[in-house]
């Protein structure tokens, strides 16, 4: 049963929404007053990873336990662990970038990866969010120390 948190910016009440399908949920987003019109499940999977963690789309409810309790993890990271979660994902340092939601083209996403591999650019708590998650989504430990 996938599962929704939806967190807003502002003083809304913060949203978990559940559904017995894709399609279901998909739909209980899109009804929701704050949210854009969204009409698959990676519309609504962007809309998502736009909001305060721990917003997110989950497969099921033992998988949003998981993410809220990843909120309890440092907040900052290295440049080695960058480098080694880029390297364990096997992704090119565009390809990085472009999953980390940086905009922009493949030299610009090159050399955002690279500044944050050398320590000349920090990572936001948003995009640190993300890389754990995909980390975790194919199966991979957590950030080497």
């Amino acid at each position: 049963m996938p599962v929704a948190i939806v967190i807003f910016e502002d003083d809304t009440v913060p949203a978990i929404l559940s559904g017995h399908s894709e399609i279901e949920l998909v739909q209980k987003i899109s009804d929701l007053v704050k949210a854009p019109n969204v009409e698959t499940k990676e519309q609504a999977i962007a809309w998502l990873l736009s909001l305060p963690a721990p917003s997110g789309w989950f497969a099921s409810v033992e998988e949003a336990k998981a993410r809220v309790a990843q909120l309890t993890q440092p907040v900052d990271v290295t440049p080695d662990q960058i480098k080694s979660a880029r390297k364990k994902l096997g992704m090119s340092q565009a390809e990085f970038a472009r999953a980390l939601g940086v905009g922009g083209n493949d030299n610009t996403l090159k050399g955002t990866t690279f500044d944050m591999e050398k320590g000349k650019l920090r990572m936001n708590p948003q995009r640190i969010a993300i890389m754990r998650r995909l980390l975790s989504e194919k199966g991979l430990s957590e950030l080497d120390e």
